[in-house]
């Protein structure tokens, strides 16, 4: 069922006050008759993922961009990219009060947060630097550098619509509130104890595990559009994370040069995400030694 065109104003309109107030916008893909407009009919992130070649790299704060956008594609949902006016919690809990009121305290019925089209909770919070995180804590994603989240009033697969739960505070000429102390110590990363052995062995480089690793990005990064790059992408973490396994590389190492690769041949960086874990995950399951590197 196509969209309303009163919602199509407001999708436009939301768009554009966003940028207004400096947050950088993407479109999204919308959902249509039941399905992503894409046209996949296996799309995974149906109503979620950037309508634009460069995803959340190509986001833009300029109204007039923005007015553009919401020109060629006027039922477009709203994306923004975080790590500029703001980082954002992303709770996929039904009830995300008792976390809200854990960290959050008595401001927590009056902090900026929306509430997502599958019922839970985004959290608005000052852009910490932080890049994004999965699983910081049971139900909890974070989105920081180079990611972004769908805004209201965007519509879920589900068909209910992105809303606002408090006035968001960056849409005023005041500053999104710091996350509170509580929080930003759980978002951490916990630091694992190294013993002698284990930190020499860490800073150990190899040469060719190195180099297996710029061989594969460099191929990642140049294929160009509707040439299987998500299925190169597959093979070549794969490949990798067969030496993490062999204890050549490092998952963060690998992990980052990937995605970087994957980012400059236009994949979304959540599609890429969850493409490079995937392999770098089944090619750790089957670890070999430098020899066999591609």
């Amino acid at each position: 069922m196509a969209l309303r065109a009163d919602l199509q104003a407001l999708l436009r309109n939301a768009a554009e006050r966003y940028a207004l107030a400096g947050v950088p916008i993407l479109p999204l893909y919308e959902v249509r008759d039941g399905r992503c407009a894409c046209g996949w009919l296996k799309c995974e992130r149906p109503g979620k993922h950037p309508r634009t070649p460069n995803g959340v790299h190509g986001a833009s704060a300029d109204p007039a961009v923005v007015a553009r956008w919401w020109r060629w594609w006027p039922t477009a949902n709203v994306g923004a990219a975080t790590g500029h006016r703001f980082d954002v919690w992303d709770i996929d809990l039904p009830d995300a009060g008792p976390l809200l009121r854990q960290y959050l305290g008595d401001l927590a019925e009056v902090w900026p947060a929306a509430r997502t089209g599958s019922g839970g909770t985004h959290v608005f919070v000052a852009p910490t630097g932080r890049g994004n995180r999965t699983k910081f804590m049971p139900g909890c994603d974070w989105r920081g550098t180079s990611g972004y989240v769908v805004l209201p009033p965007s519509v879920h697969i589900s068909g209910n619509a992105y809303s606002w739960l408090n006035e968001p505070l960056w849409l005023l000429p005041t500053l999104v509130p710091a996350g509170p102390v509580g929080l930003l110590e759980a978002l951490a990363p916990q630091v694992p104890r190294t013993t002698p052995a284990r930190a020499w062995h860490a800073n150990r480089v190899d040469p060719y595990a190195e180099a297996a690793l710029r061989r594969e990005c460099d191929a990642i990064a140049a294929m160009p559009p509707d040439s299987g790059r998500n299925n190169a992408l597959n093979r070549a973490a794969f490949s990798l994370g067969q030496l993490v396994g062999a204890g050549v590389l490092s998952v963060d190492s690998v992990s980052t040069a990937l995605l970087h690769a994957a980012a400059r041949s236009g994949l979304s960086e959540h599609e890429a995400a969850r493409t490079i874990r995937s392999g770098l995950a089944a090619g750790q399951r089957s670890p070999r030694s430098r020899r066999g590197a591609a």
